[in-house]
């Protein structure tokens, strides 16, 4: 069976103005990773309460993809692709779909997983979120390479075998297909035609959209607990405090900029969708193909 990877900033979503709802949403995990030392201001019952907001925002971001009117977090037709992906994965042509992104916040690649899962039901079609600093990704120590992190076909088959979606030892670049917006030189040249590059996808969503759906998700939430800990993470010099949903908002709006009116509709339709397409269209007519060659050598036993 055959694995397909993502990559997720311009490839498949574009998370510019969803980035600080997503992660405040998650802010429990957040601090247990980052910030430790306020790890006793996060209560059970806060930790519960953004639990529930979190999965109502995915619910709400699901139903305003798939409405006539996209928010665009999410390239539009990237649910669609994963459609067809997850009925090849039940026919037993796909094993699995990783996000495989250099983005280092892990909640936001698992943001993108939960609002496809929500989409189609399920919990299993993406195996990994693999981000940046991922305890399977050693890029940046290959020797030889230069210092930054880029993606590497030896990284991505270790966390391909060696991760949640343990895929056999025996993988090889042919069972692989990957899209990115970007060229990364090691990975394409393992690849090979299965190294899918698509046109950025630069659409920012409406700030004024995500503030409404965010207001409502959140109404149940305690600002007396939650405000000052956003504060901690994400105040600034000019707005160090928060003590209500409005003043979060401010802190959330000073570092996003420039994004779609409530008006704006994303492309809905575009290449980067197409490539994607054509490479699971070309894999379903290599396995109908396949099947059919069978059906014959098995015929002509039975003649024989």
């Amino acid at each position: 069976m055959k694995y397909f990877v993502f990559d997720m900033d311009e490839a498949i979503a574009e998370l510019y103005s969803a980035f600080y709802f997503i992660t405040s949403l998650r802010l429990p995990a957040i601090i247990e990773t980052e910030f430790p030392q306020y790890r006793l201001l996060v209560s059970d019952s806060l930790t519960k309460q953004l639990e529930t907001a979190y999965l109502h925002f995915i619910k709400v971001v699901v139903q305003k993809e798939t409405s006539y009117k996209p928010l665009g977090i999410l390239r539009p037709g990237v649910l669609h692709v994963m459609k067809l992906l997850h009925q090849m994965q039940k026919a037993k042509k796909v094993a699995h779909v990783v996000i495989y992104s250099n983005n280092d916040s892990l909640p936001c690649l698992q943001f993108v997983r939960d609002v496809i899962h929500e989409y189609l039901g399920t919990t299993d079609l993406i195996c990994e979120c693999a981000h940046r600093s991922h305890p399977l990704r050693n890029e940046f120590s290959i020797k030889h390479r230069p210092r930054l992190i880029d993606k590497s076909w030896e990284c991505l088959r270790r966390v391909l075998v060696e991760g949640h979606c343990k895929a056999p030892a025996t993988l090889g670049p042919e069972d692989v297909y990957f899209f990115d917006d970007l060229i990364h030189p090691d990975l394409q040249l393992a690849l090979g035609r299965q190294y899918h590059r698509v046109p950025p996808y630069e659409f920012k969503a409406s700030y004024e959209r995500l503030v409404e759906i965010y207001t409502d998700v959140i109404q149940h939430v305690s600002m007396v607990q939650f405000a000052p800990l956003v504060a901690m993470i994400y105040g600034t010099a000019r707005n160090p405090v928060a003590t209500c949903l409005q003043h979060i908002v401010t802190i959330f709006k000073a570092s996003t900029v420039q994004t779609a009116s409530k008006e704006d509709i994303p492309p809905l339709h575009d290449k980067g969708i197409t490539i994607m397409k054509d490479a699971i269209h070309s894999l379903r007519h290599r396995a109908i193909k396949k099947q059919t060659k069978k059906k014959r050598r098995t015929h002509k036993k039975i003649i024989g």
